[in-house]
């Protein structure tokens, strides 16, 4: 399953070969995958990191199709369910059953999953929290629009947690994709990157992977292995 390429110690038990060009490849797919449904009028709606398959190849299949929203005509079939972890901010704590998903519903949730695979299974809205009393969940973050990378989005006691991978890491275009995902789109959804636009960028990103003499990948846009920069 997805969660096992997501994270990086599941994924050296059931993929050890898999490395940085190809969680791109995977991201990739990925992408294609859903915009191929989208492109025949399907919403996923729950799109999640449990219900994405991914074979040693970085092929990847969509499961749970059951829960798909369907429409036949000028009737809709809803999906009921979603995960609040990878659920958009304008359908947070809004009854699924009610509610007609449309594709950028669906781009919120690719956007995560997106970022996800590329930067260590860290969720985009995983933060640290600075201030008193308990922080907020992470589904709460998202309806905020708590996106730690934002200042202008975050109150001063959201901060960056220690060691969090960098956007700047990926690669250009990548990193203005995930800024639009979760800053331009929280304002208006249809802002958000769609499947399409992901899929061109992340190829290109991954034809700009290069090797450090340590053994890590990074994009060449870097003028050096950002991992072995750090302490």
């Amino acid at each position: 399953m997805l969660i096992q390429v997501i994270n990086p110690m599941m994924r050296k038990k059931v993929l050890p070969g898999f490395d940085w060009k190809y969680l791109h490849r995977s991201a990739r797919n990925l992408a294609a995958a859903v915009g191929a449904l989208h492109a025949r009028g399907y919403v996923i709606g729950d799109l999640n990191e449990s219900n994405v398959l991914v074979n040693p190849m970085a092929l990847v299949t969509v499961i749970d199709c059951d829960s798909m929203q369907v429409k036949i005509g000028s009737q809709v079939l809803p999906c009921p369910v979603g995960k609040p972890d990878y659920t958009p901010p304008e359908l947070q704590g809004v009854p699924f059953a009610r509610v007609q998903r449309l594709p950028e519903h669906d781009a919120f949730a690719l956007g995560i999953l997106v970022y996800q695979l590329l930067l260590n299974g860290n969720h985009p809205y995983r933060s640290q929290w600075l201030g008193r009393g308990d922080p907020l969940p992470i589904e709460q973050r998202i309806k905020n629009g708590w996106f730690p990378y934002s200042r202008q989005a975050c109150p001063k006691e959201i901060a960056l947690p220690p060691r969090a991978p960098l956007l700047g890491w990926l690669y250009p275009k990548v990193s203005v994709l995930a800024r639009r995902c979760f800053i331009e789109g929280y304002k208006n959804p249809k802002q958000r990157p769609s499947p399409r636009e992901w899929e061109a960028a992340l190829a290109e990103a991954e034809k700009a992977i290069v090797p450090c003499f340590k053994g890590h990948q990074y994009s060449r846009h870097l003028p050096q292995c950002p991992r072995c920069q750090r302490p």
